[in-house]
């Protein structure tokens, strides 16, 4: 289950689709458009300032918000800041490094292979680099016409960055539209109402659409500065909203196919979380009702499969997971199907718990004793025998170097997957695996919030970290959305990998200690063709 939980805007973050590269420098026809968008735009008075600020308000996922981005018009650095009544967000790109602090108020770094691709694009987009077409191959897409307006589109594809498509509007010449082709959506980005400040067109309103949400920014103020006080490209603060007491804690952790963790709300509870690596705060929307949670906004969450669900918003002023205090933290509250979250007699799951907790906290967990140890980011210092692996983001979920059956690629760790291994489809096909993998054995599987989804079982030997675990029990995906319609990604490992193992993630020093732990024995591959789900509360009762 996973909530697509990107809320910024970015004026000048623009998108990404097909590029082809040429040998000899831009094509005449991209030659004399790009003159004319230059000229348009007025380019020179751009890049006569070294910074713009960029001031107004942002609606995004139904809710109301300040925004403003400072512009380096050199490098392409960038900070955004959004301001909504329920969470903060931040986003920076200091020239290395891009750093997101999300509505959870933690921090990480977006710097995967495929993300630092997107993010050399996304700067040399900020600096207006399509003004000035330097260092990328160029092709012309040809005259496009949409509700009655006509555009010229071309594609880019900036040195070291993933390709950029981008549409001019055919009698201005100004920018009108992007289309970005992400990890597992695509985004359009449209620009309107060009007005001129400091001589140079400006787009006053900018239309993101992605998964079913349209958001936008509205600009009101524009800068043009020769200076900004020392930091501001730094990485954003961490939160300090949370406590351990006695500095560290453990406390009990089930452990059945998912990782759960209870948690007193408010005051009241306890209330069973699934543990979710890759997923932000998630609250179903009977406990919502149960707390008497005001909501706000409205958005769509997205899941392992290929449909989306409506998502609202509330804040929780206390949460205790044993000796952990976390105060005033954001959730998204989520109609989830009931067959996801029933535990039979026991009170259904109250939703996910993930990246905040990861943010801020030395994780360990330990599936044999099912114990979950937690100890601050800051202070924790590693002391078992696990190895180092480092770790980077594409977006929430954490990834590392690994192989399957040989061939290597980014592996995302999810513990909030009950299954062992899925392999991605985009990725098996690159290397020649798809027609292989699906001559395993077909199934059909509950897909939490995005459906059910058609998987291929059969197995693979998987190498993460310098360890190996031979014939892995894999299930191949071929979603068009949703988690298992990575670009980005060879597979997802779930707690039945994990579970060979003590991990302790630490997402300070970037990465996960692997400590294998000897004994687990996988549940047996189920063959009995077929599924027994409880769609709703009264059935089987």
């Amino acid at each position: 289950m996973k909530l697509l939980s990107r809320m910024t805007v970015a004026v000048f973050a623009l998108s990404i689709g097909t590029s082809f590269a040429g040998d000899d420098g831009p094509p005449a026809a991209v030659r004399a458009e790009l003159k004319l968008a230059s000229e348009a735009a007025n380019a020179k008075a751009w890049s006569q300032h070294p910074l713009w600020a960029f001031a107004g308000s942002q609606t995004a996922r139904g809710l109301d918000g300040a925004w403003r981005i400072i512009v380096d018009s050199k490098t392409g650095r960038t900070h955004e800041r959004a301001e909504f009544q329920l969470f903060k967000t931040e986003a920076v790109w200091d020239g290395q490094r891009y750093w997101r602090k999300g509505r959870s108020g933690g921090v990480h770094p977006i710097g995967s292979a495929f993300a630092q691709r997107t993010n050399i694009t996304n700067a040399w987009l900020a600096r207006r680099g399509y003004l000035r077409p330097d260092g990328a191959a160029w092709t012309d897409l040809g005259a496009k016409k949409v509700e009655g307006r006509s555009y010229l589109a071309l594609s880019a594809s900036p040195a070291g960055g993933e390709p950029v498509e981008l549409w001019f509007d055919a009698g201005t010449h100004l920018l009108a539209q992007s289309i970005q082709r992400l990890s597992t959506t695509t985004k359009t980005t449209r620009y309107r109402d060009y007005r001129r400040e400091h001589d140079a067109a400006i787009p006053f309103l900018t239309e993101t659409e992605e998964s079913g949400d349209t958001d936008s920014v509205r600009v009101t103020h524009v800068d043009a500065l020769d200076s900004l006080a020392d930091g501001e490209f730094a990485r954003p603060s961490p939160p300090n909203d949370f406590t351990v007491a006695g500095g560290k804690t453990t406390v009990p952790m089930e452990f059945d196919g998912f990782v759960v963790v209870d948690a007193m709300l408010n005051g009241r509870g306890p209330f069973a979380f699934i543990l979710d690596t890759g997923g932000r705060a998630v609250l179903s929307v009977e406990t919502a009702k149960q707390l008497a949670l005001p909501l706000a906004g409205g958005a769509r969450a997205g899941g392992a499969g290929e449909s989306t669900t409506s998502a609202r918003f509330t804040k929780i002023d206390s949460i205790d997971i044993g000796g952990l205090h976390l105060h005033g933290l954001s959730f998204a509250v989520i109609p989830l199907q009931y067959d996801t979250v029933e535990r039979g007699a026991r009170p259904p799951f109250a939703g996910i718990m993930g990246i905040e907790l990861f943010e801020r906290l030395a994780m360990t967990l330990d599936y044999r004793n099912q114990k979950l140890t937690i100890e601050p980011l800051t202070s924790f210092i590693y002391s078992a025998h696990g190895t180092f692996v480092p770790i980077s983001f594409t977006d929430d979920m954490p990834l590392i170097a690994g192989k399957i059956d040989g061939i290597g690629g980014d592996i995302a760790l999810d513990t909030g997957s009950p299954e062992p291994l899925v392999i991605q489809g985009y990725w098996a096909g690159r290397h020649g695996l798809g027609q292989r993998l699906k001559q395993g054995f077909p199934l059909v599987a509950g897909g939490g919030m995005g459906g059910s989804i058609l998987l291929w079982a059969s197995r693979a030997d998987l190498k993460l970290g310098g360890n190996t675990l031979p014939r892995v029990v894999s299930y191949y995906a071929e979603d068009e959305a949703g988690a298992f319609s990575s670009r980005s990604e060879a597979g997802l490992a779930g707690n039945d990998v994990f579970a060979n193992f003590t991990p302790t993630f630490d997402y300070l020093r970037g990465g996960v200690w692997l400590e294998p732990t000897p004994g687990f024995a996988e549940k047996p591959f189920d063959r009995a063709g077929l599924t027994v789900a409880k769609p709703r509360r009264e059935l089987f009762v």
